[in-house]
This record gives C-alpha cells, sequence and structure tokens, in this order.
C-alpha cells in the first residue's frame, strides 16, 4: 500500500485502535475526558514501534486525536508536551501548532453553525409537513344586513335600583374585596295602563 493510503486508513480507523489499544496500553495520553488531554510529544513513531504498525498508518491514528477539539485547546492551554506515560517531555508547544490548533477550532465552529444552521432547516421541514394545509379561499359573500329591529313602542325611562351601604358592605365581603356587577333578581315591568 502506499504511504497516502496506509495514513487515511489509520485515520479511518483511529475510533477502532483508540478504544481498543491506545487507551487500553496509554491511558494518560488518549484520556476519556476532554479536560484531561494534553499535547503530545511526537508519538506517532513510538506507538509504530511499540505497536508493530506501519509507520503512516500510526501517523493516520494519531492526526485523527490531533484534530479533535479538546486536543486542540490543550495544545492553545498547555506550554509544554507530555510522552506516552503521562510524565512531561522537554518539548514546547510551537507557535506554528498553535495556530494550527486556533485554524482548527475556527473550522470545528463554523462546522457547528453549518450543522446548527441545517437542524434548523430540517425542524423547520419537519413541522410544515405536519402542519395542515392552509384552507384555500372561498368566493367572497358579503355579510348579510343588520337588520335592527323597529320597537313597538318608544324606550321608556327605566328606573335604576340602588343598594344601600349596608348591601353594599355584604357584597364586598362575598366578592372577597373585588367589587363586581351582580345581578340578584330580576324584577318583571310592569305595563303603564
Amino acid at each position: 500500500m502506499s504511504k497516502t493510503s496506509e495514513r487515511k486508513r489509520g485515520a479511518i480507523e483511529f475510533r477502532q485502535q483508540l478504544d481498543g489499544v491506545l487507551r487500553a496500553r496509554w491511558p494518560r495520553a488518549f484520556p476519556f475526558k476532554a479536560r484531561d488531554v494534553r499535547p503530545l510529544a511526537n508519538a506517532a513513531p513510538e506507538i509504530a514501534k511499540v505497536l508493530g504498525w506501519d509507520p503512516q498508518y500510526a501517523r493516520g491514528v494519531v492526526s485523527a486525536w490531533t484534530m479533535r477539539e479538546s486536543y486542540c485547546r490543550a495544545v492553545l492551554y498547555y506550554s509544554t508536551r507530555i510522552n506516552l506515560d503521562g510524565s512531561p517531555s522537554e518539548l514546547l508547544v510551537e507557535d506554528q501548532a498553535r495556530a494550527a490548533a486556533t485554524k482548527r477550532l475556527e473550522e470545528i465552529a463554523a462546522r457547528k453553525v453549518r450543522e446548527a444552521e441545517w437542524r434548523a432547516r430540517e425542524a423547520e421541514r419537519a413541522a410544515a409537513a405536519h402542519r395542515p394545509p392552509a384552507p384555500e379561499p372561498g368566493p367572497v359573500t358579503p355579510p348579510a344586513p343588520i337588520e335592527t329591529p323597529v320597537p313597538d313602542e318608544p324606550p321608556r325611562s327605566r328606573k335604576v335600583l340602588t343598594a344601600s351601604s349596608a348591601a353594599k358592605e355584604a357584597m364586598l365581603k362575598r366578592a372577597g374585596g373585588a367589587m363586581t356587577t351582580e345581578v340578584v333578581t330580576t324584577i318583571p315591568r310592569r305595563r303603564a295602563r
């Protein structure tokens, strides 16, 4: 196989190698928690030697690890690198590595924005698919004119009933302090002769 195909194969099989081999052998170099991730000191050659992997395959696996968001954040935060056993090395994190980590974090952030926009569009499509169709407008008919009844007799003046202050107080107590209009009883009118 060519160098590039071995490297691609390593990047593709990264998850399987991470969970199956790397974390079991070097748990401090490949931790589960993002806060425990530290920049590695040239780990690919040593991994290839110890595990008997092709050097390009090992580079592919390690490059997939170094492209992760947690690793890029570790490169920006920590100034020294660690060995595979977790011990500090004498190697420092270079400015070139920090620039590459910054660029990768920007790419990750842009991808997250695109994914969020895509999810929002998909949610809108799903909501539109479940929404009943709007009714088609039918022919517009004008409303029927309101007929006002003609009174048989001219309106008469009415007497207003008032309640005494004791009655008002009783109503206030019943209403819990809020005064509302309440019909107590209706008295039929007598017709004038």
